[in-house]
């Protein structure tokens, strides 16, 4: 199971590189990477934990009763003819691959390998050359495991024994491994299954872009999805009556509607209200998910000679302009929207050219230029500076108050 669950997250890893490369990030890219990438790290680790424990769960299993295996004349001599670490621990001690001569009384001697984790103690008894106790887990097979402490008996024949020391070569007894078994010991898994595995965390991991990889295979330009994916960000405020909701939401927790400032960012929104109906003090409220919240005290309060002519009742105000100047961005800034970052600031008319008493101020922060244009409380464009080279904004007179 857990090698099916490193097939799967491999597939989901592979499918985030590849997401990542085409641009579509429902999910975001980084945490996608992450998350699948620590996931196939952990079972990668799990997977050779699991092999690496394999063989001492066999040795246990084979050593559990060496009463019994001597009754049926599975217990035998064996030489050991070399030592190679695995470069695996277990408990801080190596495993081991040994090629064995093994010399049972039942049958001809033969050459086999079996695994062992060795101790600081056992190394320097376990070497080539040396005579050990080996059990055979089933007496129809080559498979053997070093009995670490050997009944009196055999431990006195392997001290003593010349005959198998003696022993310079044998046949290599070689079985099938057993049946839906690897070498190691795990349950043999068809091909096909990891395959599958690997396209089913594929597919996981794309499930969420369905949409925007159809609409790419139908013919629609990659290009055009990411940048309605990237533009997309700026929706959730700056949709049609989306303004108002934030406006009220804001109202609603603050307890007042006069405000010194609402600014708009896309996915959220701040704003800086009277602490309470005829305060002098102003409050920082967030607003995102559709909560809007107290943060504290503002920053920079207002002194009382300066707070009446910043503030404006929200409740009355038309915020149409705020989807409106959104809308004309692109065109009067020349500026690529699904890149740029956008605000919309709502306060009291500090430009020269504004003659309503709130304004609506955009800004834009593209890759390359940036741009600010100033609007009055009809949606009416009075001011522009900066943008692309070319464009309207940057062909226009800034007008500042």
């Amino acid at each position: 199971m857990i090698r099916l669950l490193l097939a799967a997250s491999v597939g989901a890893l592979a499918a985030s590189v590849v997401l990542a490369l085409l641009g579509f990030d429902q999910v975001p890219t980084e945490t996608a990477i992450a998350v699948t990438g620590s996931a196939t790290s952990l079972f990668f680790a799990l997977v050779v934990v699991a092999s690496a424990v394999a063989p001492s769960v066999q040795t246990s299993r084979a050593l559990r009763d060496l009463e019994a295996a001597e009754r049926e004349d599975r217990l035998a001599l064996a030489q050991v003819l070399s030592v190679r670490e695995t470069g695996t621990e277990i408990n801080d001690r190596p495993l081991c691959e040994l090629r064995l001569l093994v010399a049972p009384r039942t049958r001809a001697a033969y050459t086999t390998t079996a695994r062992s984790v060795i101790g600081v103690l056992d190394a320097a008894r376990v070497v080539p050359g040396s005579v050990q106790v080996v059990v055979r887990a089933d007496a129809a097979r080559p498979e053997v495991v070093l009995v670490p402490d050997p009944p009196a008996g055999w431990a006195h024949q392997a001290a003593t024994d010349t005959r198998v020391r003696a022993m310079t070569s044998a046949p290599e007894w070689v079985e099938p491994l057993p049946s839906g078994r690897t070498r190691t010991g795990l349950i043999r898994i068809p091909a096909v299954l990891f395959l599958v595995a690997a396209l089913l965390g594929a597919g996981a991991r794309a499930w969420p872009e369905r949409a925007a990889l159809q609409a790419w295979a139908g013919g629609v330009p990659r290009a055009e999805l990411v940048g309605e994916r990237a533009s997309a960000q700026y929706l959730t405020v700056f949709e049609p009556g989306a303004a108002r909701t934030v406006a009220d939401d804001v109202v609603t927790a603050a307890g007042v509607s006069q405000l010194t400032s609402l600014s708009f960012f896309g996915a959220s929104a701040a704003a800086e209200a009277l602490t309470s109906p005829g305060a002098t003090t102003t409050d920082s409220y967030w607003w995102a998910d559709g909560v809007a919240e107290r943060q504290g005290p503002t920053l920079i309060q207002p002194t009382a000679e300066e707070l009446p002519a910043e503030l404006f009742d929200v409740s009355t105000l038309d915020l149409t302009p705020v989807q409106l100047l959104v809308e004309q961005a692109a065109g009067l800034t020349g500026i690529d929207m699904s890149t740029a970052d956008v605000m919309v600031l709502v306060r009291r008319a500090t430009n020269a050219a504004v003659t309503t008493p709130t304004e609506f101020a955009l800004s834009v922060d593209g890759e390359y230029q940036d741009a600010w244009i100033t609007a009055d409380a009809t949606g009416a464009v009075v001011a522009m500076d900066d943008g692309a080279p070319g464009s309207p904004a940057a062909l226009a007179t800034p007008t500042d108050g």
